[in-house]
């Protein structure tokens, strides 16, 4: 190799996004872009350069058992998956994928648009293809359970309400819990209703259930996984494969696709969750280690600089109204009464489904605070999540908690507003008016702590019970707590310097800037950024390195300072370089 490809392989990549139109003058390699349709061509290429990973592999051969779970066919999840599958290979891993096989429902179907009927054949294909072409054994669930058993599971939940398949548990794994997020996210509403529509859709998943809990015990039966690795963790074909593996004594290593502040592009950052559902974004391990640890300057400038961006735009509404007096006016609200902003999730969102706490439902919070603050010496704004306008990945939302409320009030209460999804209200404008906020999940709680606010959390998010704001746990204190939130104490220093901690790890520590490749489109990969296995190995990529360690030893998959410290004078160095070629 040549010593300018050599000091090319060394820069970060946003450096090589800015340079590689100047690769031909510096002599570059120059790689291939894979479409959609290249992907499994581009994984052919990459692996076919196996002369050191063979040697590799023959000389170790006493490492876990992985399985990778990829059930839905899904490239933008290979893409990171069939690298990270190779390099567990380096480490003397024997590793192997399983795809799934024509269930009676699942979330690759969207109630928004007709299901083709070759769906099921389509997605199994696609993993095939893809899993085949990076050079990787493949299970099928087809592989392991008896067509009798779809049938029987159909039948067994033919006559079953909605509530009774909530409750549903088959060979000890309750099912029907674990495909609550699943039935929400397909149904865009709350899971939990009777109607026609949920409980048919219930039954549905909760066969496919029966199915992949039945695949999954005689799957580990016979491969004897030490590990299996996931996306997310809540979705109905990942929450049983934890529930069972759980049960088992398997360990489950989680994984998501997740962004860091001031960073675009998918892909680009991944959060890992060792013996936990990444989904439920427990952080409890890493808090240990971290909340005690005090941020340097350069981590609080870098913190601070996030929230402000956060504050100045989204993809919901890039152009907040800020302005107070113009909230005021289009609120209708009294400027000598105090405010009280009330900040919902989506009903259907998997950041809310299942994190019940003193309520049964997030539509059981809203309506219930909303008919409380009746009469209370405050007004109540009601802020809906924007996403409640939007569609994402096909699906957009079939319940507005503006519609539910006016179903239960037909009259608001007269101190209770809400804020229609669509306006351009800024929700940071209306915590900044307020000396306390109501909220779910949402991580504007996290934040008005950050703003020295007290925030009162009613659901299981992820920031609750870390030693700032206020987590009922039952209706009565939550209540309790409605009554007096005009007089509750302000977060202290210390409570504010923890919730800077957490917001820095969530938003920085625990997001692992993993980059296998790049994407065009939303989830499309356009290329990846190794050559070939090469890249993969131990000490090329001080990230992948860290993963890898992370998933082998049962560690927490966390940024150490000085990998963060490395990342920022990269971030910094990129800044310096886009400059000067603009």
């Amino acid at each position: 190799m040549k010593p300018v490809e050599i000091a090319a392989r060394t820069l970060p990549e946003p450096v090589k996004r800015v340079l590689r139109p100047f690769a031909r003058v510096l002599g570059w390699i120059r790689t291939t872009h894979a479409t959609a349709p290249d992907i499994a061509s581009e994984l052919r290429r990459i692996t076919r350069e196996e002369c050191v990973q063979k040697t590799v592999i023959a000389q170790k051969k006493n490492g876990p058992r992985i399985l990778i779970l990829n059930m839905r066919g899904d490239g933008y999840l290979l893409g990171l998956e069939i690298p990270l599958a190779h390099r567990l290979q380096m480490e003397g891993a024997q590793v192997s994928f399983l795809a799934c096989h024509d269930l009676p429902q699942c979330n690759n179907r969207s109630i928004d648009s007709p299901t083709p009927p070759s769906i099921c054949r389509d997605c199994s294909d696609a993993s095939a293809r893809l899993v085949n072409a990076g050079r990787m054994p493949l299970h099928s669930i087809a592989d392991f359970v008896e067509h009798d058993v779809y049938y029987q599971a159909m039948k067994g939940t033919s006559a079953l309400t909605a509530e009774e398949c909530f409750r549903f548990e088959y060979r000890g794994i309750p099912v029907g819990r674990s495909c609550e997020v699943s039935v929400a996210r397909y149904l865009c509403r709350d899971a939990m209703a009777e109607d026609d529509l949920a409980v048919k859709t219930w039954r549905q998943y909760v066969a496919g259930g029966i199915v992949l809990a039945e695949a999954y015990y005689r799957l580990f039966d016979l491969e004897r996984p030490d590990i299996i690795f996931l996306c997310n963790g809540d979705f109905f074909w990942y929450s049983i494969a934890f529930e069972v593996a759980t049960r088992l004594g398997v360990r489950a290593v989680t994984y998501e696709s997740s962004f860091r502040p001031g960073e675009c592009g998918f892909g680009r950052a991944w959060v890992f969750c060792n013996r936990g559902r990444v989904s439920r974004i427990d952080f409890s391990e890493p808090w240990k280690e971290w909340k005690n640890v005090e941020l340097t300057a350069d981590e609080n400038v870098q913190l601070d600089d996030s929230l402000r961006a956060m504050r100045k735009g989204s993809m919901y509404h890039p152009n907040p109204i800020e302005d107070r007096q113009a909230v005021l006016s289009q609120l209708g609200l009294d400027s000598r009464i105090p405010i009280i902003p009330l900040f919902t999730n989506l009903t259907w969102d998997a950041a809310a489904v299942g994190r019940r706490t003193a309520f049964r439902s997030l539509r059981e919070w809203v309506e219930d605070t909303v008919r409380y603050a009746s009469g209370k010496p405050y007004q109540l704004v009601v802020r809906p999540h924007p996403a409640e306008t939007m569609t994402f990945e096909g699906n957009r939302s079939r319940e507005a908690v503006g519609h539910l409320l006016k179903e239960a009030f037909p009259v608001l209460p007269a101190n209770v507003r809400i804020v229609q999804p669509h306006s351009r209200i800024s929700s940071y404008t209306l915590l900044e008016m307020a000396p306390a906020a109501i909220v779910y999940t949402s991580t504007l709680g996290l934040e008005a702590t950050i703003q020295g606010k007290p925030a009162v959390i009613a659901g299981g998010a992820h920031y609750a019970n870390k030693g700032f704001g206020y987590a009922p746990g039952t209706r009565a204190e939550f209540f309790e707590l409605m009554d007096h939130i005009l007089e509750l104490a302000k977060p202290s220093h210390e409570q504010t310097e923890l919730a800077r901690r957490y917001a820095y790890l969530s938003m920085f520590r625990v997001n692992i800037p993993l980059q296998l490749f790049e994407t065009s489109s939303q989830f499309q990969i356009s290329r990846f950024t190794i050559d070939s296995l090469d890249d993969l190995m131990p000490g090329r990529n001080p990230y992948l390195d860290l993963v890898v360690e992370g998933i082998l030893k049962d560690k927490s998959i966390v940024l150490p300072r000085e990998l963060s410290r490395r990342l920022m004078s990269h971030i910094v160095g990129t800044r310096h370089t886009i400059l000067e070629h603009q």
